[in-house]
């Protein structure tokens, strides 16, 4: 995970090259945007397994041609288990990123911009979250 760059990674570098640090809003507003997205995915999992049990089953009260039935079938099949579990795992993974550290990173492993950083957040009150503590420590991101 460490050599993929993805947007989060990108934020938080960019904060601390940038000499800002990032708000606490930001976070929240990325973690309810992060479990929003993981509700509707599941939401579309099940009305498409529910799609799936109706053309196997047959329990509509109109006659649908069997072909017709076997294509939704497997296309709901398919849509149910493709981008609901992709999607849910890759907001799982930005939840995990932008979690609350259990720990605050060590001050004396940063580079100088780390340090201002780490000076930048602890005015503003806040717990580090992880994806900051694992890149201002130099670590590679554990998932």
């Amino acid at each position: 995970m460490s050599a993929k760059k993805n947007d989060l990674r990108q934020m938080v570098v960019g904060a601390i090259e940038g000499d800002y640090a990032i708000s606490a809003e930001t976070v929240s507003r990325l973690r309810a945007a992060s479990e929003k997205e993981i509700s509707t995915l599941k939401m579309v999992f099940s009305i498409s397994i529910g799609l799936f049990n109706l053309m196997v089953w047959d329990i509509l009260p109109t006659k649908i041609p069997i072909e017709l039935r076997w294509v939704v079938g497997a296309g709901s099949l398919f849509v149910a288990l493709f981008f609901p579990i992709l999607g849910i795992r890759r907001h799982q993974r930005r939840l995990y990123q932008l979690a609350d550290s259990p720990r605050n990173p060590k001050r004396a492993r940063a580079d100088e911009a780390g340090r201002r950083y780490f000076d930048k957040v602890k005015q503003q009150g806040r717990y580090f979250i992880r994806l900051e503590t694992e890149i201002l420590e130099g670590e590679p991101l554990s998932d």
